[in-house]
């Protein structure tokens, strides 16, 4: 898992003690993406694996749903990701998608 290389922000919707990612859950039909579900993700556990150069043991510790994202951020997270799939051409398919939250991100949902 790179994320843990993109610089953290505070999640811009709920308590401290949330992820700075969520994670967008989507039924796609050939006519278009539905998103089922938007998730707030707790903070990763990431920890150095002993005797390899660079090596982490990355964990997801936990989900909360519905997300705390303010509407209009849930609004740009769910485009995303339709923009995404559209592009890998994603058009019948159950999918789960993990979108980190960046500086940028927050800037566009105020």
């Amino acid at each position: 898992m790179d994320e843990q290389f993109i610089p953290s922000v505070p999640h811009p919707g709920g308590p401290g003690w949330l992820g700075s990612y969520v994670s967008v859950e989507t039924v796609s039909d050939g006519r278009g993406h539905h998103h089922t579900a938007v998730m707030d993700k707790l903070p990763l556990s990431v920890v150095d694996e002993v005797g390899r150069l660079r090596a982490h043991a990355v964990r997801e510790t936990g989900d909360i749903f519905p997300s705390a994202l303010p509407e209009a951020s849930l609004t740009r997270v769910r485009e995303l990701v339709s923009r995404t799939l559209d592009v890998l051409g994603v058009r019948w398919r159950v999918s789960h998608t993990e979108v980190k939250l960046s500086r940028r991100a927050r800037r566009l949902s105020r």
